[in-house]
Order: C-alpha cells, then structure tokens, then sequence
C-alpha cells in the first residue's frame, strides 16, 4: 500500500493512503476511520492478527480481553457476548435481552437501560406489564414509536439511526410517503431527508450514494440544490449568506456589486453590533464562536457579566422592568414599552415548521427556544443539534475507557478493572492493597489511601526529592539532593544501595521504566536529562539543550515516551521517545511553574500540576483535550500520582497529602499534614505498572551496552558517556581519553583519571582501586601530591601549584568534555565563544578560536547575535544588552513585540517578565514598576500569608526564624508562640523553639543561633562513625588524627601515634605545631593563628626564618615579607612597619635600578623604553624631550639640553628635567617649571598650596596648626573640650556612638541609642547641634552633643513630613537650612533648621534615580550629591536653590556611597564608591579626578576628611578606619567588630569654614532663604507660592510653630534621659537626679588612691628599707581586709592591660587571664596606633544579658578581683567594681564567633596563686544573628 511521503504522523500512529493519522488499533475495526476506506482494505485485514491481549471477535475484529462477556455488543457480531456465565438477576431486576440486570423500576421509563442496541428490551412491550410499566406519553412535539416506549423527534424519522429501538422510525413505507420538506434534498432509496448543505459535500449521508451523484456533483456548471446560492467557484453557500457582509464564498461573489446588497443598521432590539460593524443575532453573542470575526461578541467584559434575571415567577420586560407572568400576553401592557404584549401573543411557534429546531421546540407566552435530546447539545445557531462528544468533553464520563457514540457513550474498564454499577467507574479486581509512598526531606513515608494508616518507611536521609518505585523487584528509587546520590532500597526500607553519586549537582525529578529496565533523572542545574541501568550503570546524557530548569519526570513505556516538565522563563512540558527521538512540546502555554506530573498508562493521558498558577490539570499525549480538574486551591502542589479514579498529591504550602476525583476535582479530602515538606509521591500496586512486552528482553536486544525503548514498541541501541555507536548500530566502543580510567567490564565507563587510586571505589567493581595503589596519607577523594601533600581534585591542572611540588601540575591532560587553552588551562567547552576570556590568554574567543566563528546556534533555544555569540532566545528583546554589540535589542522590534500569555509590560521599557516575578522583592523590570503596589497580586487565601507590607509569602514560611517578609511581619513572637511547628522524630528543639537536624547537635556549628545546640555536649552521643571531641561536640571520624584541627579544643590531634619518620606527626614539608597540628611552612608568621595556639607566630618562630635583607625586609614584629612589597600601600608585615614611614615609601619610590630610567614622576622604567613612541612612563617624560635622528649625544655641551642629558642606547640622546620641571612642549631641550599645586597628584599639601620654581610650598588656613617637617594642617583644639584633637561620630544600625582619640578616660562610648536606621549624620557646628537620618522610622531627627563622655544625648524628632527612604543629609551652617535626599521619592529636599517648611529641591527627571549622599558648600553656593542608579551611577552639582544641575562624573563608578567636601583644601570632594572598594577626590568643578585609596577598604560606605587624614567605615569589615588622606602607608583600624557601620562624621569646630558671611542676613525672603553663587535666593515651601505684592520674596505658606532645641541630657555615670530629656535613668548602683552618686566604698576607694598611691612611691624612692618592709608587710596579708585600703590600687572608668607579669592572673567568670597592674587612669594610648578592642575578659567568652531597663548588659557592673602574689592560700573578699563604659560598648557591640578558638592558657606561676572564688556566672547573652542578617537584607534591598 502506497502512502503520502510527505505525512507528518509519528512512529505509533497508521498513515492512511490520504495522508490521516489513525490509531493502530483502529485497523480493521470495521470502521471507516480514514475516511478513505485504507484502514479497512481487505488486503490489510486478510493479514491483520490481534496481539495476544486482545479477543478475536468471529468477524476478525479486535477487542480488549475485558470486554468479553461485558454485556456490550463490542465485536458488532455479538460473538464477544456469546457463551458468557451471566448472572441470575434479582428479584427486583429485570435482565435485559443481553443478559444485563437493571432495576424494575428503570423499566419503560423512555429511556434504553439496558444498552443492548437496536433491541431496547427494557423499553419493550411495556403495555403489556401494568402498573409497574406503564406506557410513556410522548409530548405534542415528538412521536411515539411503535413497539417501545421512546418517544422520538420528527426530526429523526427516516434519518438512517434505529432512534426508537424497533425500527418503527425507520419504516421503508412510512419513509417512503414521508414529503420532505421544502429545501430539504430526498434520497432515492432510504428516503432520508438532508438538509440541502449536504448535497455535494463529499460524504455518502444517504446510504445509497444519490446525494453524491458524480455527474451532478462534478458538473462545471452545477447549480447548488434548494435554498443554496452558487458562488462563481462553485461552491455552495446558504441563501440568507448572501450580502451579509462576510466572504462566504471565498471569492467574494457572494457580496458582489452586481447583487446589489445593502447593509441595514443592526436592529438594536433583535442584533448586536460588532466593532467592525458587522450585525449578528443576540442570540450569538456569547456563545462561545466568533460570530463577529472580530472577537467583539465574545469579551470578557461583555460575556462575564451575567444576564440580568427578574425574580422567580416574573417576566423581564426589554427595558428592565419586571411583572408578574399573569399579566403577560393580557392585552393590557403592563411593561412601560409594551413587550409583554408582542404581536405574536399566545402563538405556539413550535406548531410551525419554520422554528427550525432539530429535537424539541419549547413554546414561551411571547417567543420559544429550541432543546437538544440527551447525548446533544445546540450549535451556536441556537437552532441545531450536535452530538456530545462525552468521551473528551464530559470529565470523568468514564474513569478509563471510552467509545463515543451518537447521542450517547460506553465507558470500559482495562484488564485488571471491572466496572461498577454506574457504568462509569473501574476498580481493581485484586485484594493488592494500594499504598501511597512520599518522600518527605529526612524521610521516606507510607500510608493508606484513606490517610488511616501512617508508617515510616526509612529516614536519615539529607533532602530526598525525586522518588519512584519498580514492582517486579520491588524497589524504591529516589534522588537525596543534598547528598547528591541516587539509591534504592526494598519496598520496606532494608538494602539501600548508591547507584549514582558523580555529577549529581541539582539532580532532582526520577522515573522508572519498569519494562526497559531504566531509569532517567533530570538535573536542574546541569540543564540535562539522563537515562542510565537501573543498577546505575552506562550513564547517558539523554536531552541537555533547550532545557532551563527540569523538574519533573514521568515514562509510558508501553508506548515509548517519556514527558517531562521545564521551569524557567518560557516553561512548557515535553514529550520524547524513550531512546531520544520525536522530541517535542505538547503543552507552551498557561504555564509557570509545572511540578508534578505522572501518567494514565490506561486513557494515554497525562496530569500535572503547576505551583505557580495554582492547578492541577490533564491532557491526552499529545496535548490536547485539555481540562482543568482544580484551579486556585492549590497553592504549591508539588508531585502528584493518581489510581482508579483519584489522583493524589503534595503540597508545600499546605504542607499535606491530599486526594479528590482525579476529573472533577470533588470529593477532595486532606489524607495528611506532615511536619515537613512533602515531595514526590507515587500509588505503588501492580496495575499502576502494567506488563509489557520488552523488546530489549532477549540477550539485551543484542546491544552491548544501552537498549533504550522506541515508540511503536521497538527499540533502539545507546551508548554511555565517552563512548560512541559502531557501525553496526549495536556495540559500543570506548573513547576515554588520556586524562580518564576505564572501569572493568560490569561498569564499563570512562572516568577522571584522578580518581584513580584516590581512596574511593568510583567504579562499582572496585577496579580504580587495586592492591598496587600507594599507601594513602590523604582523605578519601582528594589527590595525594608526591610530596604527600594533600588538595582537591579540581584543583589539579588549573595552573596553580597547590601542592608545593608542582606534581599536581604535571602530565596535565584536558577532560573531553574540556576545552584545552593555549597555555594549557583547561575550562568547559560551554564556555567557548561566549564573549569571555576564560583562558586567560583569549584562545577561547575569536580572532583566536577559528571556532567561533564557525559556530552555529540552536535554532530551537538560542539566538544569534551579530558578533557570532549565540544566547539563550528569551534573551531576545529583555531590555539587556546581552550580545554585547546590541543585536538582541533592535529598535523598533523589540517595541512592538508583544508579551508572551501570562506575562506583563514593564512601565518604562519593552521588558516583559512573567507573572511570578511580580512583587518578589526585586527589580526585574530595571525600573521597579513590577514591585508597585498595585502590582501585587492577592495573596491565596489559604496558601499565603499576607504581610504587613502587603507582600505575599508561602504559609510555610511564617515563623521559621527568617525574616521573609523584610519587616518582620512573618516572625512576629506574639503570633509565632503558638505556630511553631512541632519538630520531627529526627529533630533537635532548640531553646528558641527551632527546629534543627539531630546531626547538626554539637557539631561546632550555631545551628540554633541562640547555641542551644552547641550547649552541654559534654554527655552528647556520638554516632558510631564520629569522634568525640573532649567538649564533647562530634566530628567525622576520618578527621581524627589527620593533622588538621577539627575540634575546637585540639582533642581530635591529641594521643596521635606518630605518622612521619623521627617521630613526626606532620611531613617534614609542613610544619608541626606544638600541638600537634599540621600546617604550611608558607603559613609561619603571616599574622593568622593557624596552629590554634599561636605557635606558628611565636617571635622566636618567625627569627628562624631566614631573611635575606636584599630580597626580603624583616617587619618590627619579626616577620619577613618580599622586599618588593615595601610600600605597595598593603600591610603586609601586620603592624604597618613596611608601609607608614612616608620618608622611607617616598625615597623608596624615587630609587630606580640599574638599566632603569626614572621618569619625572618617579616611576622607574626599562631603558630601552626610552624614546619608543610609547608614554611608559604615564606622563610622557620618557618621549618629550628625544632626539632621535641627529646622531649627536651628550657629549657635545650636553646635548644642547638645559638640564640632563641621557644618551640612548640606539643612538641620539634624551633631554630631560630636574625635579620640579618638564620639558617644554615646543622646545624639546627647554624645561619649564611644573605648577605642582594645580593637581593634588602632584603635591601632599593638606591645605594650602604655593608654587615656586622647582618645587612648591605648603601652608595651612587660619586656625590651624603649620608643621613644616611634616606637612601637617592640626586644627586648633581651644574649642574642644579636655584638649582632644577631634571627636568622631558614627552609627551603627540603631545607635551613634563617638570615638575620642585623645580622651584621658575612654576611647570608645555610646552617644545615644534612639532610632532604628540611621543612615546619614551632620552637624550645626555652631550650636553644637548633631542631625541624623532614619530610614526604618522615616524621620530627621536631632540632639545636643553632649558636654562629657559619660552623658548620653536626647533624641528630637523633626516635623519635616512625607520622608520615604531618607538618606544623605547635610547642614548649612551659614543659611541655617537642613538638606536631604530621598531614595524612594528620588528627590533632594530644603527646609528650616529645625525640619520646617519643606521644599522639593530636586526631582529626578530619571524613574531609575536613587539620590543617596549629599554635601553642600555655602561659600560656593552649591550643593553635590550622588546617584547610586546600578545601571548609571553619577555624582552631581547643583545651586543650592535646585537650578543649573551639572554631572560631575559618571563613568567608572560602581556605588558612590559616601561624599565629603575638604573646605580648607580649595573646596575639593572626596567620595568612596562601596561597590568598587575605592576612594576618589576632584576639584569642585569635576577636573583632576584622582585614585586616593582602592586597597584594603572593603566596602568603603561613608567617609569624611580632616587635615591629612581621611575616615571611613567599613561595611563588610564592621569598623572605623583611618588613613592618609593623600593614600600613602596603609589604613588603620581604630574601632572594630562593629555590625553594619553605616555613617561618620568628624567633628571639629574648625572643620567648617564659619567666617563665612551669611548672604541671606539682609535678605527679605519668608520662610525659606538658601544661598547661591555670588548671593541668595529665596523660596516657597511646598504647595505654596509667592505672594504677588511682594515680589519673589514672600510665601503664602501658613506659619508654623518654631520647634524649641533639644534638651541636653545631664544624666551621669551611663544614666540615660526619657521622657521629656529631664528625667535620668539610672544604671544599678547609682542614683540621684543626674544618676552622679554611687557605691561609697568605690567612691572613698578612689579619692584615697589618688592621695595614697603618689606617697607610696615617694617613700619607695626615698627609703628603701621602708619600701622592704611594706612589700613584706603586704605578703603577709595586713593591707587587705575587708574594704579597700589606701594602698590598694582600684580603678574608675576603664581597666587597662599594660601586658602581664609573672603570677598576675585576674579571675573572672571561672576564667583566669592574664592581666597588668591595675592603674587608677586610663592612659592615653599612642594615637598612630589603632586601638584594639579584643580584650582578655571577652575572649574568656563574657557573654550579653538584659537589666530590667531591657538594655544591653553594658550598663551592669562587673567583678574584678584585686590579686596578691603572696603565697598565702586564705581566701579574700573581692572588691567589686563598677564596669566601665568601654567594657560596655565592647561587649555589647562584639560577640564571640561559634568557630573561634580559645587562647590557651598561661603557664601557673611558680608561687602559685591566690584560692579566690569567682562571681556568680553572667548569662549568655542572646544571639545576634538575627539582627546581623537583618540588617544584611535589608542593605541588599536597597537601590
């Protein structure tokens, strides 16, 4: 049989001689489903056989097995009901004509029970049977038949069908004498009446061919039968078609202008209009066609809405008004336009034969409508029936089998089902009882169908996702994500078995292919489908293109497809055979996130889920019929399964396992709700694996490795990885490369070859492994250098000699999934020619790689730009320049491109995002538009929890100790008391009620973040394969005695047998600590504290090492680093000894080498560089002054050259300048005096700077100090109080604390602790004034500075309005007016000092403008800003009144952060740029940028600058910082372990110039008057304007009420003011009304140590006996009793550790540490050095508590016991006292690392020491990590 060589049908489909594609089993079924009889050509069926399942029916036809005996007449013979054992019916049943029993009482009720077919033998002889069967009486409208009691349609007498079950409406004769009516075509034999349209249409309706004649049919000139209009093409339209202003014909002839059509306007009564004019009948409207052509009789806006409706027993008149139906057709009209009296009044249309309807005519008082019988619905002519296709159109109409038929349907059942007495539904035949499987994380988990029976399976596992089953071995196989690994175990859990643990990194979705013996898997970030044995074996990668995200996987081997799901950004469900080919997507569209999926291997239908849109849906295979079964109560379904008519599945947000009908979605019921989330899930019984014939059965198929299944029930040989197909199509053969190991032969695969002899049996046979392997001194799985060292595998062969020996860089081969670079380096070959230089000598990339530019793209997933790259195709038109050359983003096109279904426009661009990323808290649209408010979708009802923000979470995220919702909304304690969920059987509950792992207990680590779970580990069981620490914590055996460190006490290297020759534990490449440990000889005196005891940093460590002085340079700490790296601006040495000596760095700089010649800028060059065309030096005095081509040197009267003369090695000579000049430009042997002042490149002055001739001079402003030598500006400190230098201010998350550089009792105090955020300081300096902004509060607020560091200050809030995000702020302290930006509103405000009388300054012309620091310059009168826009930073000026707003800079910047201005230093601006770590300086107008600073800054975020210095803080690092403000020598840290240090501001009353004359004094402006260059301006504040008869001066703006200045907060000794700022509150010990009294003895303590202590060293200098005798009074005890004697040193304020001597240990908290003398002040340390704020009292582990104020334990005092040396064993009593506030800050604002290790302790002194007991133990305080991470996310939302 010949067929089309053009079809387009797959593998499992019949192609028929006319190019259809029919089912297989269609053939020879005895109908016509080709249409053209090819199915059924007897040719075919002489040689067609059923397949073993099927029944032989007597006329050949085949049928399913379970059909036999099933009452139905399936084989068309009846031969599959003969000879069947049918049942005896009841007594109450009457048993049909074949054999089926119904009930007596659906006897002779009109309907055909029994399904017999034409015998209807319940509706038989019916008058015979009374009462029980009384004869049916058949409405006016239909007839009765003959012998049965059905009542049939006019309409279907003589139409071909046995409508009446005895035939009666089909009678010969009455057929015969039956006229047609008018139109209507009669057939010649059967006597049929067809409509008209019938005739000629290519189908044989009447039976006997005579309304298909080909003469008539076929004649050219054929007029069109009845009532039809023949078009000029022949074709045949109805008559009514014509001139109704649509192309019927096609040709137009139907509308032509030779008819003369006219198109009335559309009766407004009995038409609708369409948009495009059009008139069609009401009744059309909404009817589910376009009967418009346009769509406008089908919108939503119309169709949705629903008709209006009277109440019950009334009639609606046509303009709304309803009456009663008595007073309808009344001749009285009651409706005010008279329609319920229409003319056709008591009219029965039905009794006429033009109401057109095919079944049932239904009269109304004023119209009719027509009906469909059973099994029909009306066409959308509202006048015709069609039949209902129940089998795809009705859900659940049979829940497996379905046979369509006219008017009607049979439902069957498969083999193993039999069917119940509806008809409809199959259960199972067996007593197997269905267990449902689910992995739910730790856990795999069993239970019944009905959620009775619950049972645990196995646990212990990390994150089990993917899960299946195989019933013949009875096996579970499931993917453990966090362990990376497929394994399986028996059905009860014993035997588990790793089947696959390489390359799993995002392995998630599996699936069994229980008849071909595989298993595939899908791996999301791989991008890939794999398909290996099911032992794990022959590993291939099945689909790894055009695959973003796969996620869920489901098989139908029985047909040989396997179908899958993709997330991503065009996500869709595909569909492929088993061995690879026929890929396609079946389902694109209404998509977003589609999870489950699994397979009816009976209907061939699939179901899955999708998590985003919320529902659960199915399809046939090839993705049509599509019906929705759920939709919106599924607010996270994850997997799904289904069995007889259920389908089950998981959902995270609801955290259950839930069931309901699989077609409707009733009857839905919660099985379970489990603790975590549950996963996959799958029904395990045998039927949901059917049986199925294995083509790869016998002898593997005859393949050597991988027989993969084919659709159509073939098969199709494969390889696995590094292996490819002979020629034969059957036998592998192996392709390893040089670099890979091939496994023996029952694992025959390629692997690395550094998995070879690596500890770990990577090949399932063990033969990477074999006896010849060397001994291993490394752990499992890392490579073992030939110097024994040890590193990772991926670090071998990348170019790195990570071993010490280079062996890991030797015989390096490339992986042949590895592209080989020109200098060896080995990447992916993904990688290539993408744009990127990834080799790092661009052989990767063309012009090098040839390949590039051959390369070709996948048409089906990328896109290919016009420089060769290809991309991904959602690429295309994403507003990204991606291509690089902007191909992808072509104007005009991307415009006009429309959104794909489900996606949604962004404000101000062309991007288009799905609808998932609306409202997820970032800025998908580049412009923000997809986080407004009004974006945001509503949250599902019970899935989501809505939060105070209005964004939207899952329910599960709530109170699981993550601050999901950014405002803590989600984590609230008060809700969450309750919520908390209870922890599994494998949990550990920590103390804040968390739930953490049981195998995370004790592990080193703060799972808990309150360290409940690293508490009392002492009695903590470790698991068999652990070591237990001596605290008791756990690690993994293999780390006991491997020379590393696990344990934090060392225990884990203690009592180790020595493993090296003389008794070494450490190879003699490394170095042996004291305790054991082993490290890199490289790591010794490096300044970290590898060893754990600091053995490595030992001063007489770091001497042994050899420093030869002409390579090396030996620190002041002993140390010994490179000599080139002296004065590289990096401190290398650890205590800054090789870079803050600037004599040296800048001599350093200056010397150049031999062979080197020293350019003008004192950079040293290569010789031969010299006059090579090329600027080496950077300023170009390697090139100005050659003279090349006269061939005369120096010899001759120097050249000619007025300063130096260099010959060149070439010949000619080079004229070059002294120190201070340049070569002219015109005059090449003249020099010119260099103006060093015009650019701070070229001088250091701090201030003032004057030229002269070769050199310039440096001076300082009024009010400074001038220090010649040193080139130092200090500002004059009268002003400031107890002599110190500067006080410097900054924030950190809450709070504003100082730092005093020159104070006699602390460096270190808090400020004030009022705010939530604040993000930006500045100061009146001449009220003393300090201005802060916060932006969790969204205020300004202002304090007093106080007077003494022990005072606190009181917050006041400004009343400035409407602030959103505040960030910068700066104070005019001339004009007096507060400025501000605003991040959110993207604008920069003015208002009065004290926040009144607010003026939108500033608006941003840009939506992406985010306004960050600003600075103002009143001399200047201008204000400067910046703009931390990701895509376009910039740094901008402007007048202070807003006008003339200039770009300064707008090119390399990443986020600047922070700005300042220097007013002493000719107005310059300095900013940080905290993105590209960098700090950067200008003049005002933009010129002379310069790179001050780029090195060990860290996230620079705000700074600020004073004399020759400059500040910042360091927001990764957590400290203050300080450096030359020039960049020489390195930074030091003067306050560290701060958490998110945000803003500084340095106040010095000389930092402002405050001689500047205020120009608004004289001004008449009211109420806002700011300064501007060269005068002032005045303005209105918002929403009010100028009023007219007063000029530009005057605002009509209501006055408003001065706010008073802030109180100053008098409270003492860390009392803090409340209320109204008067009230102090006290700290415990102290009182009064400035909290200034306090403990007596401390008091008296002090007062007699001031006398006491000066008089004791008198008399010990004066008179050494008398200093005998009282250093042997005081070891026996007299001058120590019960309160503190005068000899008895005590301190106030803070304590001070000078170092330790011998025996003096300070007892604190059951700690002892070493400690100094005590000293009675605080002594001021040396300001160059940073301060160092990791004391011995907090290392001991002090801890954080609260008083009963809620404040931090900073303001609780603390124990301090005053030590003896004397021998003497008696216990004393301690003197307590107060904590100081240093000690306050330290421990409030550092805390303890969980991974830190403790200092060891000192040796005992020799004398031993005193038996003191200690104070009672301090609780912990609690974690902040909480609030750290907080504080981190919330920096990360910003812009």
């Amino acid at each position: 049989m010949c067929i089309p060589a053009t079809h387009n049908c797959t593998d499992d489909k019949f192609v028929c001689r006319n190019g259809r594609c029919i089912e297989y089993r269609w053939i020879c079924d005895l109908d016509d489903d080709c249409g053209d009889g090819t199915d059924e050509d007897p040719q075919l069926c002489a040689d067609h056989t059923c397949p073993p399942t099927k029944f032989v029916c007597a006329n050949s036809r085949c049928i399913p097995l379970s059909w036999r005996c099933d009452f139905d007449n399936d084989c068309r013979d009846n031969s599959d009901e003969e000879n069947c054992p049918f049942p005896t019916c009841g007594p109450d049943q009457f048993q049909c004509s074949n054999h089926y029993c119904i009930d007596q009482a659906d006897r002779c009720n009109g309907i055909p029970n029994c399904g017999d077919g034409n015998r209807t033998s319940d509706e038989i002889g019916c008058r015979e049977f009374p009462p029980c069967c009384s004869p049916m009486t058949c409405p006016p409208t239909l007839l009765k038949c003959a012998t049965t009691n059905i009542c049939v349609a006019r309409r279907f007498l003589c139409d071909g069908d046995n409508d009446c079950g005895d035939n009666s409406d089909e009678d010969a004769l009455t057929c015969q004498e039956r006229p047609c009516d008018d139109g209507d075509f009669h057939c010649v034999t059967s006597h049929r009446c067809l409509p008209a349209s019938w005739h000629c249409d290519g189908d044989n309706d009447c039976g006997d061919g005579s309304d298909e004649l080909e003469e008539i049919c076929r004649h050219p000139n054929r007029t069109c039968f009845g009532n039809q209009f023949t078009c000029d093409n022949g074709r045949c339209i109805i008559d009514r078609w014509i001139c109704d202003g649509d192309n019927d014909c096609g040709d137009g002839s139907d509308e032509a202008e030779s008819l003369q059509c006219t198109y009335p306007t559309c009766n407004p009564d009995t038409q609708f209009t369409c948009d495009n004019g059009r008139c069609v009948s009401r009744y059309f409207v909404c009817d589910g066609d376009n009967d418009c052509r346009d769509g406008s009789d089908e919108q939503d806006e119309i169709c949705l809405t629903p008709a209006p409706t009277c109440p019950g027993g009334q009639f609606r008149c046509n303009n709304g008004e309803c009456i009663q139906y008595k007073f309808v057709c009344n001749k009285n009209p009651d409706c005010s336009d008279e329609s319920d009296e229409p003319p056709h009044c008591g009219v029965n249309e039905c009794d006429s034969e033009y109401h057109w309807c095919e079944h049932t005519c239904v009269d109304t008082m004023v119209n009719f409508y027509c009906e469909c019988n059973d099994g029909y619905r009306l066409r959308s002519n509202q006048r015709t029936c069609q039949d209902v296709d129940e089998c795809n159109d009705v859900p659940g109409a049979c829940s497996q089998l379905c046979e369509n038929s006219l008017g009607s349907y049979t439902c069957k059942c498969a083999d193993g089902y039999e069917r119940m007495r509806d008809n409809s539904t199959c259960k199972k035949k067996d007593d197997i009882e269905p267990w449902l499987h689910f992995s739910n994380r730790y856990y795999i988990r069993k239970m019944s169908t009905d959620g009775k029976y619950f049972d645990l399976v196995s646990q212990g596992f990390r994150h089990v996702v993917g899960l299946d089953f195989d019933i013949q071995e009875q096996k579970l196989y499931f993917v453990d994500a966090e362990y990376q690994k497929i394994q399986r175990m028996d059905f009860n859990g014993s035997n588990l078995e790793t089947l696959v643990w390489h390359h799993l990194p995002g392995a998630e979705g599996i699936t069994v292919d229980w008849v071909g013996r595989k298993m595939y898997w899908a791996d999301s970030k791989q991008r890939k489908i794999k398909v290996a044995e099911l032992n794990g074996t022959n590993v291939k990668v099945f689909i790894d293109s055009d695959i973003q995200h796969p996620r869920a996987l489901a098989v139908h081997p029985l047909r040989g497809y396997l179908f899958w799901t993709v997330w991503g950004l065009t996500p869709y469900i595909g569909r492929i055979g088993m061995d690879g080919q026929h890929r396609t997507k079946i389902i694109t569209t209404k998509l977003g996130w589609p999870n489950g999926l699994t397979v009816d291997y009976i209907t061939d239908r699939i179901w899955w889920a999708d998590a985003h849109l919320d529902y659960i849906e199915y399809a046939d295979m090839d993705g049509g019929n599509r019906h929705t079964v759920i939709s919106g109560s599924v607010p996270h379904p994850f997997a799904l399964t289904i069995f007889e008519e259920w389908m089950y599945w998981t959902d995270w947000n609801h955290r259950s396992v839930e069931k309901a009908n699989r077609f409707t979605g009733a009857d839905r019921t919660v099985l379970a709700n489990v603790t975590h989330r549950a996963m996959d899930i799958h029904l395990i019984h045998p039927l949901r694996q059917p049986p199925g014939v294995n083509p790869c059965g016998h002898n593997n198929g005859g393949c050597s490795h991988l027989c993969l299944l084919s659709v159509g029930g073939s098969y199709t040989c494969a390889c696995p990885e590094y292996f490819f197909l002979s020629l034969d199509h059957r036998t592998c053969v192996a392709n390893c490369s040089a670099s890979q190991y091939r496994c023996g032969a029952t694992d025959d695969r390629c692997i690395s070859l550094l998995w070879k002899c690596d500890g770990e049996n990577d090949c399932k046979d063990g033969s990477d492994e074999p006896a010849d392997c060397p001994v291993r001194h490394c752990a499992p799985g890392q490579f073992q250098c030939a110097n024994l060292n040890c590193t990772l595998p991926f670090k071998v062969c990348d170019k790195v000699d990570d071993c010490g020996d280079s062996s890991d860089e030797k015989d390096c081969f490339c992986e042949p999934w590895q592209f080989s670079c020109a200098n060896d380096k080995c990447i992916p070959r993904s990688w290539l020619c993408d744009g990127v230089d990834d080799c790092g000598d661009n052989s990767d990339e063309k012009p090098i790689n040839t390949q590039c530019a051959t390369r070709t793209c996948n048409p089906n997933s990328e896109f290919r730009c016009d420089n060769g790259m290809c991309i991904q195709s959602s690429w295309y038109c994403d507003f990204d320049n991606d291509c690089g050359d902007g191909s992808d983003e072509p104007n005009g096109t991307c415009d006009a491109r429309p959104c794909p279904p489900g996606w949604s426009r962004c404000a101000t661009n062309y991007r288009c995002i799905p609808g998932w990323e609306l409202c997820d808290g970032n800025n998908d649209c580049r412009d923000g538009s997809d986080e407004r408010p009004e974006k945001c979708p509503t949250c599902h009802p019970t899935g989501d929890f809505e939060c105070k923000n209005k964004r939207c979470i899952p329910n599960r995220w709530m109170c699981d100790f993550d601050n999901d919702c950014s405002d803590g909304s989600d984590e609230d304690p008060a809700m969450c008391e309750a919520l908390y969920r209870d922890c599994s059987e494998s949990e550990f509950r920590c103390d804040n009620k968390k739930c953490i792992p049981g195998r995370w207990r004790c592990d080193h680590d703060n799972d808990c973040g309150d360290g409940s779970d690293e508490a009392d580990c002492f009695y903590h069981e470790c698991l068999a394969s652990q070591f237990k620490c001596t605290s008791g914590h756990c690690i993994d055996e293999q780390f006991h005695c491997d020379g590393d460190r696990d344990c934090q006490d060392t225990s884990d290297e203690q009592n180790c047998t020595t493993r090296y020759p003389g008794g070494r534990f450490c190879p003699a490449n490394k170095f042996q600590c004291d305790n054991s440990i082993c490290i890199a000889k490289l790591w010794r005196c490096d300044g970290d504290n590898d060893c754990g005891d600091d053995s490595d940093e030992t001063p007489e460590v770091c001497q042994q090492i050899s420093c030869p002085e002409e390579t090396r340079f030996r620190c002041n700490n002993f140390k010994c680093i490179p000599r080139w790296r002296l004065c590289d601006k990096v401190d290398n040495c650890g205590d800054g000894s090789d870079e803050n000596n600037h004599e040296l760095c800048e001599a350093q700089n200056g010397q150049c080498m031999l062979g080197q010649f020293k350019c003008a800028n004192k950079h040293c060059i290569h010789e031969m560089q010299v006059c090579d065309d090329v600027d080496d030096c950077g300023d170009a005095s390697d090139e100005r002054g050659c003279h090349k081509g006269d061939g005369a040197g120096c010899a001759a009267n120097n050249g000619g050259c007025e300063h130096n003369c260099t010959d060149l090695i070439e010949g000619g000579h080079l004229c070059h300048c002294r120190e201070g000049f340049a070569v002219k430009v015109n005059e090449s042997k003249l020099c010119d005096d260099i103006n060093e002042c015009e650019s701070m490149a070229s001088n250091t002055c701090p201030q003032l700077c004057i030229n002269v001739k070769g050199s310039y001079k440096c001076q300082c402003h009024e009010g400074f100090i001038d220090s010649v030598y040193t080139r130092q500006c200090d500002a004059v400190t009268m002003d400031m109080p107890h002599g110190r230098k500067f006080i410097l201010f900054f924030s950190v998350g809450n709070e504003i604390r100082q730092y005093l550089p020159s104070s006699k009792k602390l460096e270190y105090t808090d400020v004030l602790t009022a705010g939530h955020r604040i993000e930006a300081l500045d100061y009146d300096p001449n009220r003393k004034l300090l201005y802060w902004t916060d932006s969790a509060e969204r205020n300004i607020k202002r304090a007093m500075m106080p007077d003494d560091a022990t005072q606190a200050a009181h917050a006041q809030t400004l009343p400035a309005s409407g602030i959103m995000q505040p960030n910068g702020i700066a104070f005019d302290w001339v004009a007096r007016v507060l400025y501000w930006t605003d991040a959110w509103a993207r604008e920069i405000y003015v208002s009065t000092e004290d926040g009144r009388y607010l003026k939108t300054l500033i608006k941003s012309s840009s939506d992406q403008s985010v306004p960050h620091a600003i600075a103002v310059n009143p001399r200047m009168g201008v204000l400067f800003w910046t703009d931390v826009n990701p895509a376009a930073p910039r740094i901008l000026m402007a007048w202070m009144n807003g006008a003339n707003t200039q770009v300064l800079v707008n090119t390399h910047l990443g986020r600047p952060t922070g700005l300042t201005i220097d007013y002493w230093m000719n107005d310059r601006v300095f900013w940080s740029d905290s993105k590209e770590n960098i700090i950067e300086s200008m003049k005002p107008d933009g010129s002379d940028r310069i790179i001050v600073a780029r090195s060990g800054l860290d996230s620079p975020f705000s700074m600020d600058v004073l004399g020759n210095n400059m500040f910042w803080v360091s927001l990764n690092r957590g400290e203050v910082a300080a450096m030359d403000k020039f960049g020489r020598g390195v930074n030091r840290s003067l306050v560290a372990g701060l958490v998110m240090p945000k803003a500084i501001k340095i106040y010095q009353p000389m930092k402002y110039d405050r001689s500047i004359k205020n120009r608004c004094d004289n001004s008449s402006c009211w109420p806002l008057c700011v300064l501007i260059p060269g005068g002032h301006d005045c303005l209105c504040p918002d929403h009010s304007k100028f009023v007219a008869e007063h000029g530009k001066t005057i605002c009509d703006n209501p006055h408003e009420s001065p706010v008073a200045e802030p109180q100053k907060c008098k409270c003492q000794n860390g009392g803090r003011c409340v209320g109204d700022g008067l009230t102090c509150r006290c700290r415990d010990g102290y009182h009064g009304d400035q909290c200034q009294s306090g403990p007596t003895s401390t008091k008296s303590a002090s007062k007699i140590a001031a006398v006491a202590i000066p008089l004791c060293l008198v008399i010990a200098a004066v008179v050494i006996a008398g200093a005998l005798w009282f250093i042997l009074k005081r070891r026996q005890g007299k001058f120590m009793n019960g309160h503190a004697s005068s000899s008895a040193p005590t301190t106030r304020g803070v304590i001070r550790y000078n170092g330790h001597s011998e025996g003096d240990t300070m007892t604190s908290f059951g700690a002892d540490l070493p400690i100094g003398p005590i000293v009675t002040e605080y002594q001021s340390p040396d300001e160059d050095l940073p301060t160092n704020f990791s004391n011995p009292v907090y290392e001991a582990g002090f801890g954080d508590n609260t008083n009963g104020f809620g404040d931090n334990l900073r303001s609780q005092p603390i124990a301090i016991h005053a030590i003896s040396t004397s021998p003497d064993p008696s216990p004393r009593p301690s003197v307590e006292k107060e904590k100081s506030p240093i000690f306050s800050k330290v421990f409030s604002s550092l805390r303890p690392s969980p991974k830190s290790s403790p200092k060891s302790s000192p040796k005992p002194s020799p004398k031993g020491s005193p038996d003191l007991s200690s104070p009672p133990p301090i609780p912990p305080r609690g974690s902040t990590e909480k609030d750290t991470a907080a504080l981190i996310d919330e920096e990360e939302l910003e812009f």
